[in-house]
């Protein structure tokens, strides 16, 4: 018959067999990091995975140091370590003794490239976050049914702003279907007039949270027109609809804390509100009371015939001033009437007056142009018997003649020379001729 083993029996002798094994100490391995948490700062608790398998890991304090940078899930690493066995689970599990940086993982490069791309095309950009109600009346929560997460939310919802109409609508928070889920819910519940749609899932691994990650999700979120704020996974987690969501929540938690307020707080308010309002009301009536007591003390409250008496007289003067008023009034009203009759006298006679001297000024320029008109026609008449007189032409018809050779006038006999022609004008037409000789009147 074969030996008879104990769970604990078994488990250790695996665990000596893995330990004495050198094939498998000091061991190099590959992997993405997954569910990576440092606990209590100290040791690294992670899982290594690659397509088809997944192991898990430990990093004690003191090798945990020599890792110089910050150990994110989805990153590709290279452990050294030893393979040994958990004994409490009884799981297989590698003892890390160093890390180095092998490569981005691929969900890790997936989520930095939509990341980059969603970024460039502006659906990070804070110009179109839509800001939230102070006091919110009806709010969606978007989350797992009956989870942990969606559990924090109503609690803390119920604790804050338990006034508020809260709708819950369970979803899928995990799996290849889970975003096209969502979608859906939040597609439908957006034309339902929300002041808030809170959408959450508590902490996972980056392939738990991936759902978050989908670019048609983010794109729908984009698109929405109610407020929402994220709360998805734990303060390190990030996720692509955390970056598009109008507000992003470290924790389901605080995603109801920053979209509720306190109402204990209002609560509070309202109280010195109520109080300075009792306060404000308290002094008006004290200030009026004060006042009525003093009106009440006058003379004229006692005995109101004193203040008739004194209206009375203060009417008597007011008419007699308005009496002495339409007296002055009359006058001058008949004084500036004789002025008016005046002025229309005046102003007539003026007219007249113009209008005669305009016609005599009108003679007088007549008689003026006339004047100045026969002169100029007297003295044209001169002029042109005096241009009669010098003209060439009755100088001809007198008897005289004027010669000239072909280029100018001829007024003395050097001006011409022995057998050039001439021509000689004369009243009735033109002789041409011939110098045969010339002879100086002082010779």
């Amino acid at each position: 018959m074969k030996q008879k083993w104990s769970v604990k029996a078994l488990v250790a002798y695996l665990k000596l067999k893995l330990d004495n094994d050198i094939l498998i100490q000091k061991v190099s391995v590959i992997g993405e990091v997954s569910n990576f948490k440092y606990h209590n700062n100290r040791h690294m608790y992670f899982t290594l995975k690659d397509e088809s398998s997944r192991i898990n890991c430990v990093m004690f304090q003191t090798q945990a140091k020599t890792v110089d940078f910050e150990v994110k899930d989805g990153m590709l690493v290279n452990v050294v370590a030893n393979v040994s066995i958990f004994e409490s689970s009884g799981s297989l599990q590698l003892y890390v003794n160093t890390m180095n940086i092998e490569g981005a993982g691929d969900l890790a490069a997936r989520f930095e490239l939509l990341k980059q791309s969603l970024n460039n095309e502006g659906l990070f950009d804070t110009k179109y976050k839509k800001t939230f109600k102070k006091y919110p009346n009806r709010i969606a929560v978007v989350s797992g049914k009956d989870s942990a997460a969606l559990n924090d939310i109503l609690t803390t919802l119920e604790r804050r702003w338990p006034i508020a109409t809260v709708d819950v609508y369970p979803t899928l928070v995990q799996g290849s279907t889970a975003h096209l889920n969502i979608i859906d819910i939040l597609q439908k519940i957006d034309h339902q007039h929300y002041d808030v749609i809170i959408l959450a899932r508590g902490g996972g691994s980056i392939e738990d949270l991936w759902a978050f990650n989908e670019e048609d999700l983010a794109r729908c979120i984009f698109a929405l027109n109610t407020p929402i704020i994220s709360g998805v996974g734990h303060e390190i987690d990030f996720t692509i609809a955390d970056f598009v969501s109008d507000l992003r929540a470290p924790t389901p938690t605080a995603a109801a804390e920053l979209i509720s307020p306190d109402i204990n707080e209002v609560k509070s308010h309202f109280k010195r509100y109520h109080e300075r309002l009792i306060e404000r009301i308290n002094n008006v009536y004290n200030n009026k009371s004060q006042e009525i007591d003093r009106l009440s003390s006058a003379p004229h409250y006692n005995h109101p015939e004193l203040l008739l008496s004194n209206v009375s007289k203060s009417l008597g003067k007011h008419r007699e001033q308005l009496l002495n008023y339409k007296h002055r009034f009359d006058q001058n009203l008949n004084v500036y009437r004789k002025l008016e009759q005046q002025l229309i006298l005046s102003a007539n006679l003026l007219v007249s007056r113009e209008k005669n001297n305009s016609k005599h000024r009108k003679q007088m320029l007549l008689n003026t142009v006339l004047s100045h008109q026969q002169n100029v026609r007297l003295n044209f008449s001169r002029q042109l018997q005096l241009l009669d007189s010098y003209s060439p032409i009755n100088t001809i018809k007198r008897g005289y003649s004027i010669v000239s050779s072909d280029t100018k006038i001829i007024r003395n006999i050097h001006e011409v020379q022995i057998d050039e022609s001439i021509k000689i004008k004369v009243t009735d037409g033109v002789i041409e001729a011939i110098v045969k000789a010339k002879e100086s009147n002082y010779e």
